[in-house]
């Protein structure tokens, strides 16, 4: 249930229909997959084997055909997936294995994280399919005492007692899943921001010291817009301004790629965000597209940002490429829908907050265990601004509820 936006993260990752590609995976019609997945569709046991086998071979022949593996290493591939090893559907676990470096060799605490994370969602996919209250409502505190386990702070606790006694007292299904959501929102920032600690440590080789990587490709306000006190009017440099007034997600995702293959190319962190124009030269690439993958009006891909990033670098002497910073691109895609055009304005949701606390606790549980850091500072322009707008205050100067 709560890791469903695994299935929408794949699709946005190839620029497919989440329809298209389960129709890919299980070699059944895109129709048919429309219906099922407009109705919550769960498979029984028999059909979970033959969509086993179907997937496994699907996924073997992609990543001969696409990727250039020899048929013995694609079967070792997909039988690492943290799925195969379970013998069960573990898509969460799969994307953070799969689009880690290196297939998550350095990310096993948040597969592991994420391989619990599925389970309970399949046992609760199921109870609330047959509609058994009871076991719904287990599950739940279950899920809730785990993620409860993780926190040490008064205040978490606290919350946690006041979610506990909901779902304790919901009489049926329906009140029982709208008490639980923000359970759900949590769990996945428990499971998104371990894998956030464990990138950065891993991905650049305990160099830099810890950050929260993720939050770096969220939608936001532009470094340069300020909200006037008396009015709320958004300006840059003291006058009002009516262009560039958001960043979305994948503008920020390619920031981040480009200072990565600057400080390839040189050897040293550059001094500013590189321009598109610099982006495209590097990368080979028509600067209008690069533009129109910055404002969404292009979907990014997999395929695209590694196309990209190949062209842009040369590979070692045994001919291996640096890494893809590829759960980049993953939480790109996943926070992009926190900024939606409407019809009566921009919503901009920031949850930014919310999820840092998670990773404050997993970061300090995990370097209690031993993971380290290293002690070169990020450079500041990835999270400075020269101007005041947050949607915290924005909200301040709003009276009549309106989305930002």
């Amino acid at each position: 249930m709560y890791n469903r936006f695994t299935i929408a993260i794949a699709a946005r990752l190839w620029d497919r229909a989440p329809a298209a590609v389960l129709s890919d995976l299980t070699g059944e019609s895109d129709r048919v997959w429309r219906d099922r997945l407009q109705t919550n569709w769960e498979p029984n046991e028999a059909q979970r084997a033959r969509f086993d086998k179907a997937s496994t071979a699907a996924l073997v022949d992609q990543l001969v055909e696409r990727g250039g593996w020899l048929v013995e290493e694609a079967r070792a591939i997909v039988a690492g997936l943290p799925s195969a090893q379970a013998g069960m559907p573990l898509p969460t676990a799969d994307l953070i294995h799969a689009f880690s470096p290196v297939q998550g060799a350095y990310c096993r605490e948040a597969v592991a994280l994420a391989s619990r994370f599925d389970q309970d969602c399949d046992r609760l996919d199921t109870a609330v399919r047959v509609a058994n209250f009871d076991a719904a409502q287990s599950i739940l505190c279950a899920m809730l005492d785990w993620l409860l386990g993780f926190v040490i702070e008064p205040s978490d606790r606290a919350d946690g007692a006041v979610l506990h006694a909901q779902l304790v007292q919901a009489n049926d299904m329906e009140g029982l899943l709208k008490f639980a959501t923000p359970l759900g929102d949590a769990l996945a920032f428990h499971v998104l921001s371990c894998w956030d600690v464990e990138f950065c440590a891993g991905y650049f080789g305990e160099a830099m010291e810890a950050c929260p990587l993720f939050p770096l490709v969220m939608p936001r306000f532009a470094a340069d817009i300020d909200i006037e006190p008396e009015t709320g009017r958004l300006l840059r440099k003291g006058r009002v301004a009516r262009q560039r007034l958001l960043e979305p997600a994948m503008t920020r995702l390619i920031d981040f790629v480009a200072v990565l293959i600057a400080w390839h190319r040189t050897g040293i962190l550059p001094s500013r965000i590189p321009r598109p124009k610099e982006f495209s030269e590097w990368c080979d690439e028509d600067l209008a597209r690069v533009y129109s993958w910055r404002d969404g009006s292009t979907r990014f891909t997999a395929a695209q940002l590694e196309r990209l990033w190949t062209h842009a670098l040369k590979p070692d002497d045994a001919g291996i490429y640096p890494g893809l910073p590829a759960p980049m691109l993953v939480c790109a895609h996943l926070w992009s829908p926190l900024l939606a055009h409407e019809d009566d304005g921009v919503n901009l949701i920031d949850c930014s907050a919310d999820y840092e606390h998670f990773w404050r606790a997993n970061h300090d549980r995990l370097v209690a265990g031993g993971l380290r850091f290293g002690e070169q500072a990020w450079p500041a322009y990835w999270g400075q601004r020269t101007g005041n707008a947050t949607l915290a205050a924005l909200r301040s100067r709003q009276s009549d509820g309106r989305s930002a």
